[in-house]
């Protein structure tokens, strides 16, 4: 149990860390180049408006998660499997995208989808959406299983 727990340990750590330094690798790269890319001042998806009680709420969110996955893993409880990916995804992303703010005051958004007149955006971004997605997903499976039964 101590051998998988330590291994659930290491591949939420390495997959956290594998989609942050990608992120901001990708953010340096297109900063250093020249390419396009937007300040964001505000929160995902070019969404300009930011107030202070949803910065309250995702850091709370985002240590109630922690939370959660570390106080699994000390009761050698299993963690779904779609929950860790999606925490991966979340984390990752939030804690690219915090980097941001702290060292460049905005997070950077490169990816630009002007065929859909959609926001730009950046790889965080993407990682928290899906991470959402997923979460959604799981819950309506938990919910269609307990109807069924």
């Amino acid at each position: 149990m101590l051998k998988e727990k330590k291994l659930n340990l290491l591949y939420f750590s390495f997959g956290t860390s594998f989609i942050i330094i990608l992120d901001q690798f990708i953010k340096y790269k297109i900063r250093q180049i020249g390419g396009f890319y937007i300040c964001n001042k505000g929160i995902s998806f070019g969404i300009q408006i930011m107030p202070i009680f949803f910065g309250l709420f995702v850091g709370i969110l985002f240590i109630a998660s922690l939370f959660y996955f570390y106080y699994n893993l000390s009761k050698n409880k299993t963690i779904d499997l779609l929950i860790s990916i999606s925490l991966i995804l979340i984390f990752s992303g939030a804690i690219s995208n915090f980097l941001d703010r702290i060292y460049l005051g905005c997070v950077i958004d490169f990816i630009s989808i002007p065929i859909l007149n959609f926001p730009i955006f950046n790889i965080a971004d993407i990682a928290i959406s899906i991470g959402g997605l997923i979460i959604f997903y799981n819950i309506q499976r938990k919910k269609t299983k307990t109807v069924d039964n």
